[in-house]
C-alpha cells in the first residue's frame, strides 16, 4: 500500500514529469486498459528501467513505501549490426491488442515490431503459463485453487537461427558507412540470405528499454531515414544484371541467335535525340561478348528490333510479349522473404508508356 508518497522525489528518481506520473496512474486505474486492476493487488507502474535508473531508484526505495523492483529479461544483442533484419520488440499497443484475435496479449506485454522479431513473433514469444488463484473480496491472493492442480507452467519461445553471416554483414555495413544504399548477398544453391545491409542503419541497442520510444522518434525524424529498410523497401533500376534476362527473351523470340546479328556500339546507342552511353570496347558484338563486356548498345538494339518486328502487329503488342517474358522470369513480384515490408518491382506494360 502506498503511503505518504513524495511525488516530486519519485518523478525525479525515475526521470519523469508530474504529468507523466498522473498519466501512468490514470491508465493503471482504467479498467478498460487494465482489466485486472484492484487497489489491493500489485500493479505495474513502470517497465524497462535502465541500469542507471534502477540504481538510483534502488537507493531511494525505502522512501517509496509500496514500491518494489522486479527483474525481468530483455533482449540483448551481441553485435551492433543487422538492425533492419533483426527488428525489435516493444510494448504491445492498444491497436495491436484489438487486432489480437487469440486474446494472447494484455497491457504490459511485449511484441515484435519489425524484422524477424515481427515475422516470427508467434514462435519467439512462447506460451504463457496459467495460475488459477484464490482471492478475497478485495482481490488479494489467498492461494492456488486446488493446490495448483490446474496450473500450467509457461513454455519458452523457440530458438531461431538466421542464415546471416555476421562477418559478411558487418563488412557490408562498413562498406556503406556514411552512404545511402543497400547490399543483399544470397546463396544461389539454397536461397539463404547471407547479408542484408541497409544504410544508413542504427544500433539495435537503441530499441531496448524505456528509451525505445524516444530513440524511435529521433530515428523517424532523421532526414537520412535510417529506419527505412532499403534492401526490402527500396525500388531501384536493376542495371546491367537485367541484360541476361533481355538476352534470353531475344533468343526465345527469335530476335537474335548466339552468333548474329552483331550490333554496333559507337560509345553507346543513338536513335534520334535518345542516347544511352557505353564504355569503350570492341564493336560490333554478338550476344556472348556483349554480355561479357556489358554493352548497353547491344541490348538497346535488341529491344529496338523486337518492338519493331512486324510479327507482333504493333509495338504495343511487342511490349506485352516482352512483359510476359519478364513476369515469367519472376520480375515484378515479391520474393516472399520472411521479413515484413517487402516492396515489389515494376514491369511496365504498353499503357505505362502512352
Amino acid at each position: 500500500e502506498i503511503e505518504n508518497l513524495d511525488t516530486l522525489d519519485l518523478c525525479q528518481s525515475l526521470n519523469i514529469t508530474r504529468a507523466q506520473f498522473l498519466k501512468i496512474m490514470s491508465d493503471m486505474k482504467d479498467r478498460r486498459r487494465n482489466p485486472g486492476y484492484s487497489r489491493y493487488t500489485n500493479q505495474l507502474f513502470m517497465s524497462q528501467l535502465s541500469a542507471e535508473e534502477c540504481g538510483v531508484f534502488q537507493e531511494k526505495l525505502f522512501k517509496f513505501r509500496g514500491f518494489y523492483i522486479q527483474r525481468r529479461t530483455i533482449r540483448q544483442y551481441s553485435y551492433n549490426a543487422a538492425a533492419h533484419a533483426l527488428g525489435d520488440i516493444g510494448e504491445v499497443s492498444a491497436k495491436e491488442m484489438e487486432a489480437d484475435e487469440e486474446g494472447y496479449y494484455i497491457r504490459g506485454d511485449y511484441v515484435g515490431k519489425l524484422g524477424v522479431e515481427k515475422s516470427y513473433e508467434k514462435y519467439l514469444r512462447g506460451e504463457k503459463g496459467i495460475e488459477i488463484l484464490l482471492r478475497d473480496a478485495h482481490g488479494r491472493i489467498q492461494g492456488h485453487y486446488m493446490d495448483g492442480e490446474y496450473d500450467r507452467p509457461s513454455v519458452p519461445g523457440k530458438n531461431l537461427t538466421l542464415s546471416l553471416d555476421i562477418d559478411l554483414q558487418m563488412l557490408g555495413e562498413r562498406l556503406l558507412k556514411n552512404k545511402i544504399g543497400s547490399i543483399v548477398a544470397i546463396e544461389p544453391e539454397t536461397g539463404e540470405i547471407l547479408c542484408l545491409v541497409s544504410s544508413p542503419n542504427y544500433d539495435p541497442h537503441l530499441m531496448i528499454g524505456r528509451q525505445r520510444g524516444k530513440n524511435h522518434l529521433a530515428l523517424q525524424r532523421d532526414m537520412t531515414k535510417p529506419l527505412l529498410n532499403r534492401a526490402l523497401m527500396g525500388v531501384y533500376p536493376p542495371g546491367s544484371t537485367f541484360k541476361t534476362a533481355q538476352g534470353l527473351t531475344f533468343l526465345q523470340e527469335g530476335i537474335i541467335t548466339e552468333q548474329s546479328p552483331a550490333f554496333p556500339c559507337s560509345h553507346g546507342f543513338h536513335y534520334g535525340r535518345l542516347t544511352v552511353g557505353c564504355h569503350a570496347h570492341g564493336s560490333p558484338l554478338p550476344l556472348i561478348p556483349a554480355i561479357a563486356t556489358s554493352c548497353n548498345s547491344y541490348f538497346c538494339w535488341g529491344l529496338f528490333r523486337m518492338f519493331g518486328d512486324r510479327k507482333y502487329g504493333s509495338p504495343q503488342n511487342a511490349i506485352t510479349v516482352w512483359k510476359d517474358h519478364m513476369v515469367s522470369q519472376g520480375f515484378g513480384y515479391k520474393l516472399g522473404v520472411d521479413l515484413p515490408g517487402e516492396k515489389r518491382g515494376l514491369i511496365p506494360n504498353a499503357q505505362f508508356y502512352d
